[in-house]
This record gives structure tokens, sequence and C-alpha cells, in this order.
């Protein structure tokens, strides 16, 4: 399903995509497969939210927030951490 949505975001059907990512999201968090529930929200984290900060941590700090808020993530894992380290590198 994920790579499903990663094609039709390269096609430029963003909605379907999204629409997509969510129902990875959900089947992943389902079954608790946590790799794929990252590689989701950092996905969908890239199009839809933008953390900016002076520093690292108060980019982070958003990050675990908003994780928090918007899909319900409370442990923000080294994975993730290192998903916004490239995320930010890559802006």
């Amino acid at each position: 399903m994920q790579n499903l949505a990663d094609v039709t975001s390269l096609l430029g059907e963003y909605e379907a995509s999204t629409e997509l990512a969510k129902e990875a999201l959900t089947v992943s968090e389902e079954i608790g497969d946590r790799w794929t529930m990252e590689s989701v929200l950092n996905n969908l984290g890239v199009d839809q939210f933008e953390a900016k900060g002076d520093t690292e941590d108060e980019i982070l700090k958003q990050v675990a927030e908003h994780a928090a808020s918007a899909h319900g993530i409370t442990e923000v894992t080294p994975e993730l951490v290192e998903k916004a380290r490239e995320n930010k590198e890559d802006a």
C-alpha cells in the first residue's frame, strides 16, 4: 500500500497518494509494523508538516508534538529522529 502511495505521489496524484498512505498507516498500526508506520508518517510529513526552528532540538520537539497529536505516536524512536534528520538535510 505504501508503495502505491509513493507511485501516485510521483505521478502528481497527491490526494490519492495521501489516502493510500493513510490506509497503509492504518494497516501497519493494526499489525504493529512500526517500521512501515514510521515510513508512512515520514512520507506524509514531507507533504503535510513542516517543522522550523533554530536548533535541531526545537525541530525534533515539533516533530514529537506533531507525531503525538496527529498520529497518536507517543514514543519518538531513534529511527524516527533519523528520518527527521534526513528530511532536514533534504530541505
